[in-house]
Parts: C-alpha cells; sequence; structure tokens
C-alpha cells in the first residue's frame, strides 16, 4: 500500500519544527563565572544556522577574517568612523547575539524588552534582573560553541586533567 503525500504548509511546518526543537535538546547546566549564577542552555549548530541564512553575512565574513589572518594594524592607534553600512551590520549582530542567547537558555527563561535589555524573566514572564554583560558573552560563546561548558573545561588544561585522572585511578585502588 503506498502512502499518498502532501505538501506541507508553512503554518503546518511551523508547528512540526517547534514540536521537534522542544524534544531534540533538554540542554546542559552552565555556571557563569562573573556572577556563578547556574543556567541550563542549548547548544546551536552555527553551520547550520549559516546555511539557512540565520546568522548576518557580515558575522560569518568577520570570522573567516579572523581565521585567515591577522587585523592589520590602524595607523596612529586611531580607529576610521564607522561608516552607515557597518552601523547597520553591527546592528545585526548584537540582534543575532541576543536571539541566540534568549532562544538557548533554557532555564531561567530569559527576554528583551522594547530598548533590547536582556532580563531574566520570572514564571509570569516579567523582568527580574538584568543579564551581566560578561555573563551574555559567555552565555554567546557557550551556546554557538566558542567556549567550553564546565564538562569540557577539564579537557583544556591538560595538567588539571592529568591531575583529575591520577586521583580517580588513586581511589580505585584504594577501594
Amino acid at each position: 500500500m503506498k502512502e499518498e503525500l502532501r505538501v506541507t504548509s508553512a503554518e503546518e511546518y511551523e508547528q512540526k519544527a517547534a514540536a521537534a526543537r522542544e524534544t531534540d535538546d533538554k540542554g546542559f547546566l552552565h555556571k557563569l563565572k562573573k556572577t556563578g549564577a547556574v543556567v541550563r542552555v542549548r547548544r546551536v549548530d552555527m553551520q547550520s544556522l549559516i546555511i539557512v541564512g540565520a546568522v548576518p553575512m557580515s558575522l560569518v565574513q568577520a570570522t573567516q577574517d579572523a581565521l585567515s589572518a591577522e587585523e592589520p594594524a590602524v595607523e596612529g592607534g586611531e580607529l576610521p568612523e564607522p561608516t552607515k553600512e557597518a552601523i547597520e551590520e553591527g546592528s545585526q549582530i548584537a540582534v543575532f547575539m541576543r536571539q541566540t542567547v534568549v532562544e538557548n537558555v533554557i532555564e531561567p527563561p530569559l527576554g528583551f524588552d522594547e530598548a533590547g535589555v536582556v532580563s531574566f524573566l520570572n514564571k509570569e514572564g516579567n523582568p527580574v534582573a538584568r543579564v551581566h554583560p560578561e555573563d551574555f558573552m559567555e552565555l554567546f560563546g557557550v551556546i554557538t560553541g566558542g567556549e567550553a561548558g564546565d564538562g569540557l573545561e577539564s579537557f583544556r588544561k591538560p595538567k588539571k586533567r592529568r591531575a583529575s585522572t591520577a586521583e580517580r585511578r588513586r581511589r580505585k585502588v584504594r577501594a
């Protein structure tokens, strides 16, 4: 028996995608360095976001430039005046960063007001506390994979990793 296929409407797709996102990833706990707050976050697949056009191309280009070569020194140590295009690109990047953090901090929930101020929300959805700028940048790094979560920190520090492995071995021998 052959199943008959039909085209999915945009509204139906939106519902299916939302359901898939809910079941995809329940996230992991991360302790913020600046404030010590613990939040549940999920990682995003930046490559997929770039492919579907969700990442501003200026951010993609800036990342490629940073990976391929060093930034040329500015004569006299002064930065040039930003152009209208540079300001618009910067605005798009800020919106992308804010949206990425707000959508991927699972608990406590985050939101932003008309001015773009990102805050932790209470159960009623009202802002309770502003997110510290250093915490925000750390969250963006963790969510996008630019910074290791707590569980990966020991692998970035080989001496610490060797010490913790040796300690586990000693515990096994004593037990």
